[in-house]
């Protein structure tokens, strides 16, 4: 209902109104989707008038289809104009989506930038994107490209995303540019059965650091063994049937703790590798179990470090060894068997229906209905 200045009110209804709008979907050189409009028209079938409390109202009435027939061509005008005028804003949002951000710390985000035009189906519109994983303003990129997709299985879900070795690699890639693959194993990082192992005074059991190392026990009573592990290069994963692959680098730094909290390094080591095992998917989670982790070289980072009580060990690279398959592959796979659900939430997204599928025997199709939630 529209008011008159003088007082007057007026109701337009609109009719078996249709509007059709003709579009095109492209691509820049960078990714970044567009959008062309080819034609617009707007056809409305029929308007109704009705004008009240005018003062000339009984004149009004008797002109009502001549004055509906004057409006009706410059309404559906405008209706195109509106359309033509919101493409812009609609492809600088189409702009701002590629680089989407999945944590709540703003760090990391996802680059889905276009790698082909999108294709228009039979009520569908089908788009293929990059999946690149980004640092937060980090220019640097890796060197390879995304995987291209030979045929997607049909899926009542709104989305399916591929889940490959690149998608994984480029994160790995960030997260070590930006120096987030490091961490320090503590005897909290284990369950409670195993805990006591990294306790200087253990005993009875072969697996006690103590008995790796007697001489830590008597320079460092009462204290507790951590290991601080840093990468030294960009670790390399690779999917392959259920089963992948990492390659690896990292520093080790081998420092025990007292019981006020002050630490003692006491070795550093380079240490280079891989590490194998399988992925399993069971419903909308997917699990990780470590079966190997080879440790290929192994030797001294810093001679500077204080380190007698090391000095005694004949074979470093296989108590390092030991030390990775009883600790490190037992916490893996302590974490691997709880499963990692999919998808990854997203920020501004509520993803629901998961589903996930193997594909192509090399990566992971997880298909989800999706909801956009208001900023």
């Amino acid at each position: 209902m529209m008011t008159n200045k003088n007082g007057g009110t007026f109701d337009l209804a609109l009719l078996k109104t249709s509007i059709t709008v003709k579009l095109t979907g492209g691509m820049e050189p960078s990714g970044t989707p567009t959008v062309g409009l080819l034609g617009c028209n707007t056809v409305i079938g029929e308007m109704k008038l009705n004008m009240y409390a005018f003062s000339a109202n009984w004149l009004l009435e008797r002109f009502t289809n001549t004055i509906e027939n004057a409006v009706k061509p410059s309404l559906e005008a405008e209706i195109c104009e509106y359309v033509k005028s919101t493409r812009a804003s609609v492809a600088k949002k189409l702009a701002e989506g590629t680089n989407v951000n999945i944590t709540e710390s703003n760090t990391l985000y996802v680059n889905l930038g276009l790698t082909a035009a999108p294709t228009f189906g039979e009520g569908f519109l089908e788009t293929k994107h990059k999946g690149e994983v980004t640092w937060a303003n980090d220019s640097r990129r890796v060197k390879y490209s995304p995987p291209r997709f030979t045929s997607i299985p049909a899926s009542p879900k709104m989305i399916c995303a591929y889940l490959s070795k690149y998608v994984v690699n480029t994160m790995l890639f960030a997260m070590y540019n930006n120096k987030n693959l490091s961490g320090v194993f503590t005897k909290d990082d284990f369950s409670n059965k195993n805990r006591n192992l990294l306790d200087t005074n253990c005993k009875g059991n072969p697996l006690c650091i103590s008995a790796m190392i007697p001489g830590l026990s008597a320079a460092y009573p009462n204290h507790a063994v951590e290991f601080e592990v840093n990468a030294t290069e960009v670790p390399v994963m690779d999917i392959s049937s259920g089963a992948f692959a990492v390659t690896y680098g990292v520093r080790v730094g081998i420092r025990v703790r007292d019981v006020k909290g002050r630490v003692t390094i006491v070795g550093e080591y380079s240490v280079n590798g891989n590490a194998t095992g399988t992925l399993r998917v069971k419903g909308d989670k997917l699990f990780l179990t470590v079966t190997s982790f080879p440790l290929n070289k192994v030797g001294v980072a810093d001679k500077t470090v204080p380190k007698e009580p090391l000095d005694e060990l004949t074979d470093l690279q296989g108590f390092l060894q030991t030390v990775a398959d009883q600790y490190l592959v037992a916490r893996l796979n302590e974490l691997g068997t709880k499963g990692v659900a999919m998808p990854i939430p997203v920020k501004g997204l509520m993803l629901s229906e998961p589903s996930l599928v193997t594909y192509e025997k090399a990566g992971y199709l997880i298909c989800v209905n999706v909801l956009y939630l208001d900023a």
